[in-house]
């Protein structure tokens, strides 16, 4: 008797296009040996990657509406994301409720990929969120197809008294903050989520969504990463990963987002290798205007020490205090699907197919300008291609003088 249910695996690219077997993914999932798996029927996704056998590394973006006027502006960035030639594996809504304005719905109208959803900032009133009401969102979204629930159950008076004690702010997760101040001003013993845990995984279990541990006391800058309170924390979520498991829902976890290249691997030592992970990480603090670069330096040393399920692109203008435009969205994307694509290559041999076909028509048209790439598969024509190009002219080395 499997502990999950992988009846939709036989869907995921991976095991379509050869690059591991379905018996093989199987059992490194349930065996809890770095795999996990989303189920969205036949456009489900199998993450991680392992000694044994891996997934491609997917790419999340991040939706949300800041307030009721943005929900049209909202919905036709997603129609625009689902247009792209590379549109992202997940579109993760972040969205408080809104005068009834619901747009994971929308998403799901719109866009056929896996959806990932934090109920509490949609229950969250003032510094109270109802555990009723609560449950019930769970359950109604997993119902409409939602795919991915993203929840914090390890914020305590603890963890946040280490964090006040070391740190300036003790946190700014969102979800994370609603959390502790429900907790405070209507003093629990625990955070309501950690309180429901048990019933969410209920919930979870009978549409087979997966469980994302979030993490609220991230570095908030790159001197504060794996502090007491980060690792703290990190080592916190091993309880509850291991409970969401042990009840058979499968689950990915949030590591942090303020990583330097030089701690990726003490960080990846500190959470061990057997949960797929999703960091919405920078390597720097400094570089304002110019944040996605740092991003693409943090998720390639990342990517090479830990266990990596999805990519948060960071568009360029994150530390600006700007509203990010369609067009830095697309940048964003294309950065973290670059970064996944190299680390592929090392994951998955085969991956290098696309690059040897690009290098491929490169040389046979002598030219270095085609279209045809990781960003668009469908506009390869000969035809059109000419030899040389502007750059280099009648002197490109790639053009034969037989």
């Amino acid at each position: 008797m499997y502990k999950y249910n992988l009846q939709n695996l036989q869907y995921v690219d991976e095991i379509k296009k050869g690059y591991i077997s379905l018996q093989q993914a199987t059992r490194l999932i349930e065996n809890d040996e770095g795999l996990s798996f989303i189920d969205n029927g036949k456009h489900s996704l199998l993450l991680g990657q392992t000694s044994n056998g891996s997934a491609t590394i997917k790419v999340c973006s991040n939706v949300g509406i800041s307030n009721k006027d943005n929900f049209h502006t909202a919905v036709a960035r997603i129609e625009k994301l689902n247009n792209l030639t590379y549109k992202p594996d997940m579109i993760f809504d972040h969205t408080p409720s809104h005068n009834g304005l619901i747009l994971w719905s929308e998403i799901r109208k719109i866009y056929n990929g896996i959806i990932g959803f934090c109920p509490v900032l949609s229950t969250a009133n003032k510094n109270n969120i109802d555990k009723s009401e609560l449950l019930e969102l769970i359950d109604q979204v997993c119902e409409g197809g939602v795919n991915l629930i993203h929840i914090i159950p390890t914020i305590n008076r603890d963890l946040y008294n280490t964090a006040k004690h070391d740190r300036f702010y003790p946190l700014t997760s969102w979800s994370g903050g609603l959390l502790y101040d429900d907790m405070i001003a209507n003093n629990r013993e625990q955070n309501v989520v950690a309180e429901c845990f048990d019933e969410i995984l209920k919930i979870l279990k009978k549409h087979n969504a997966t469980c994302d541990i979030g993490i609220a006391f991230r570095p908030i800058r790159i001197s504060e990463c794996l502090d007491a309170a980060h690792t703290t924390e990190l080592k916190e979520q091993e309880y509850w990963i291991n409970k969401a498991k042990q009840a058979g829902v499968l689950t990915i976890r949030e590591i942090g987002g303020h990583i330097p290249v030089h701690k990726a691997k003490q960080l990846s030592q500190t959470i061990g290798t057997h949960t797929p992970s999703m960091p919405l990480p920078v390597s720097i603090d400094s570089c304002q205007g110019f944040d996605h670069a740092s991003s693409i330096v943090a998720m390639t040393a990342l990517g090479e020490h830990c266990n990596i399920a999805f990519f948060n692109p960071v568009t360029d203008i994150e530390h600006t205090g700007g509203v990010p435009t369609f067009a830095e969205i697309s940048a964003g994307l294309k950065s973290a699907i670059t970064v996944a694509h190299s680390l592929d290559i090392g994951n998955i041999p085969q991956t290098q197919e696309l690059d040897d076909i690009v290098s491929d028509i490169r040389q046979k048209a002598q030219t270095c300008v085609v279209e045809y790439g990781l960003f668009d598969q469908t506009k390869l024509d000969f035809d059109k291609l000419r030899k040389g190009c502007n750059r280099c002219g009648a002197f490109c080395p790639l053009i034969k003088n037989d």
